[in-house]
């Protein structure tokens, strides 16, 4: 009797698990559509056990049991474990923001602009910027249809991103991009995090060292010839070497000179800019010095004083303003000139302590007078307007 009496239990409970698990599986997610989800919590020792979507003893589940491939049933384990569902939220979205990174860095491969002239983060963002919307258009939809309208919060949305072009960024393993990613993240953090601490103080020698942090972090997951292709393109050296070079014609190998012979001696001269000791400041002026012949090895004479025309801010903003009025490029000399002369004057007559107020703003007025007519001459009365309103206009 006994032994009949535990057949019978043991027959009913098995009927009893199977009725369930033909409801389970009846009731299962439809996964059409949806990506599958990367598997990441479960060890070796548990990978191939079978796994049960009944939680029995929920106080002791194991994570393989919640673990799925499919965000529909992810989500609902979870849901069955009792975790909170801002919780659930900030987990999903976080798993998928990953996966769409992972796919934006294998999927949107921007050609390699001209890295050693221009802006080339403005060229490669207005590259990608229409690929780049209608990926994170799939991202939100996915993340709506899992989690609801109100899924999204407070800056949720993926992050500004560096990207890796050119044939030896570009062919980077994944692993490797995002890696690249969160140096440059930190980087950043870092960077906002001494502005909140002291917003009204720059320390040139400080972002120097953070800058060199962020360098050998990037060192450890690249090669060092990956390496100089990262700082060709993305460094705060080669962005200066480029403003320098600004209006200057300069090939890619000669531009790549100039960086390998310039970048250690800027690092340097960057790192040494905290003290004016009088040794730290002849170093300085030594190191100065070795960057300039840098320049002048390479490049010829013409292209050297462009180059150095690009240090002079009056320069930069005189061809500025030539090129606002669509003045010919033959004219910025002589308008440079002009205003530097004009400069020099009004300086020695404010600094003359012979003349009376009166007379000064007499011979002040006086070379307003003489610079503009000189400018009419070379303008022409509607180019000296378009100048004097760009001018006024560059105040600002």
């Amino acid at each position: 009797m006994r032994d009949r009496a535990l057949i019978v239990i043991s027959v009913v409970l098995n009927l009893a698990l199977g009725v369930t698990a033909l409801v389970l599986w009846r009731q299962r997610p439809d996964t059409r559509d949806l990506p599958a989800r990367p598997l990441r919590h479960a060890d070796a020792s548990t990978t191939n056990q079978p796994k049960t979507r009944v939680v029995v003893r929920r106080q002791f589940f194991n994570w393989t049991e919640v673990e799925s491939d499919d965000y529909r049933t992810y989500i609902a384990n979870l849901r069955d474990i009792g975790c909170p569902e801002k919780t659930i939220r900030d987990i999903v979205v976080a798993d998928i923001n990953e996966v769409f990174e992972r796919r934006r860095l294998r999927e949107i491969i921007p050609d390699d602009p001209a890295w050693w002239k221009g802006n080339p983060g403005a060229e490669v963002a207005q590259s990608i910027a229409r690929k780049q919307a209608a990926l994170d258009g799939e991202r939100r939809a996915l993340l709506t249809e899992l989690l609801g309208s109100t899924w999204e919060p407070p800056r949720s949305q993926l992050g500004a991103m560096i990207f890796l072009t050119g044939p030896v960024l570009g062919a980077l393993p994944a692993e490797t991009k995002l890696a690249v990613q969160d140096i440059v993240a930190r980087s950043i953090e870092r960077e906002n995090q001494a502005r909140r601490e002291k917003p009204d103080e720059i320390n040139p020698a400080a972002e120097a060292r953070r800058r060199q942090q962020t360098r050998e972090e990037l060192a450890k997951v690249l090669t060092p010839q990956q390496l100089e292709e990262y700082l060709l393109r993305w460094s705060q050296n080669s962005a200066q070497l480029r403003a320098q070079l600004r209006g200057v014609e300069v090939e890619p190998d000669e531009f790549r000179a100039l960086f390998r012979a310039t970048d250690a001696l800027e690092q340097e001269l960057q790192l040494q800019s905290a003290t004016s000791a009088e040794a730290v400041r002849k170093q300085q002026e030594r190191l100065q010095q070795r960057i300039d012949d840098a320049f002048k090895l390479t490049l010829d004479t013409n292209r050297y004083a462009q180059m150095k025309h690009n240090q002079d801010t009056v320069w930069v903003q005189t061809r500025e303003l030539a090129a606002k009025i669509q003045a010919p490029p033959e004219l910025v000399q002589p308008l440079y000139e002009l205003t530097r002369a004009g400069e020099e004057e009004i300086r020695r007559i404010r600094e003359d302590k012979t003349l009376t107020t009166a007379e000064q703003e007499e011979a002040l007025a006086a070379i307003s007078r003489d610079q503009a007519d000189t400018l009419r001459e070379l303008l022409g009365e509607e180019g000296y307007r378009k100048y004097k309103e760009a001018k006024e206009g560059q105040k600002f």
